[in-house]
């Protein structure tokens, strides 16, 4: 971790904080991929999902998002869930997966429901890392309203 310069890492923290704000996932992946290409090779040796997600969760506090990780339900475990102002992002992580798989699971534990006093629309955010790349390499999300109904689906462009 040493290798990766602290100023380029607050710098693009603050972007992606922005792009969160602005609900612009296919800009904020992109960011998170840059943040962990930036990782020398060598610490990637025996990880697993927990690797991920600490670096992950790490980034998103850096860029100042109120962040949570590992948030019990009455069935299941949220992974990461961040707040902004409009929106409570909960994500859920997998390794060697699908995104889908993911959100999957974020749906059918209703892991929404814990955050629905909260009058904010929920964006449920499966995220898959990859031991081949090393790094992000399929992502999904759900906007869903105060009363859980879809708002948009929001997918990763072509080319992500």
């Amino acid at each position: 971790f040493t290798e990766v310069d602290p100023l380029e890492v607050t710098r693009a923290a603050k972007e992606i904080k922005q792009d969160l704000h602005k609900l612009d996932l296919n800009s904020f992946f992109s960011k998170m991929n840059v943040h962990f290409a930036k990782m020398p090779y060598h610490v990637f040796q025996n990880v697993k999902e927990g690797f991920y997600q600490a670096v992950f969760f790490t980034f998103l506090e850096t860029s100042g998002i109120k962040t949570m990780a590992e948030i019990a339900t009455n069935i299941g475990r949220v992974d990461l869930m961040t707040e902004i102002p409009e929106t409570i992002c909960i994500f859920e992580l997998k390794f060697d997966k699908t995104a889908e798989v993911a959100l999957t699971q974020a749906e059918t534990k209703k892991y929404r429901e814990r955050f629905s006093k909260n009058r904010k629309n929920t964006l449920l955010i499966g995220v898959n890392f990859s031991s081949k790349s090393r790094n992000i390499d399929d992502w999904k999300g759900k906007l869903l309203s105060e009363s859980g109904e879809l708002v948009k689906e929001i997918l990763p462009e072509k080319g992500e």
